[in-house]
Formats: structure tokens, sequence, C-alpha cells
């Protein structure tokens, strides 16, 4: 299975959605969409997938701006 780290994380205002941009080992970049999920049914409180983009991103500026394009809600950004 291919490596990947992920390298920058940008969230929605209430800090309940984040996407993950993360590197592949062979240098391209791409990212997922993740919800906060804290349901007391369903203990502990835990970052559920929300989506896979399956895109294939050449730099992490294209990435971010791919990223803020499709998920205009983000508005911060936490450096991984």
């Amino acid at each position: 299975m291919a490596q990947r780290d992920v390298v920058l994380t940008l969230f929605d205002a209430s800090g309940g959605r984040k996407v993950e941009i993360f590197r592949r080992d062979n240098g391209t970049f791409g990212f997922d969409e993740y919800f906060y999920h804290d349901d007391p049914e369903d203990p502990p409180p835990h970052w559920c997938q929300r989506r896979n983009s399956y895109a294939i991103v050449d730099t992490l500026d294209h990435a971010v701006t791919e990223v803020r394009s499709r998920f205009p809600w983000v508005t911060a950004t936490e450096s991984n």
C-alpha cells in the first residue's frame, strides 16, 4: 500500500469538519474530507471520513486551491 503523509489540515469555523491534504510517496497530493462524530450512542468521539476526492494534484499550492474551490466552508488552517 502506498504511503501517505498528511501535510496540511483545513477546518471549518466550528472545527466540526476538516479536509486533510496528504502527499503520496510518488510526490503527488490528494485530500480527504472528514466530519467530527460526537454521538453518545456511538462513543467515543472520533473523526469519520466523509469523502475521498481521489484527486491527483501536482503541488501543495494547487491542492489548497482545489480544496478551497470544492469546500467553501474551509476557514482555518493547521500545519501538520
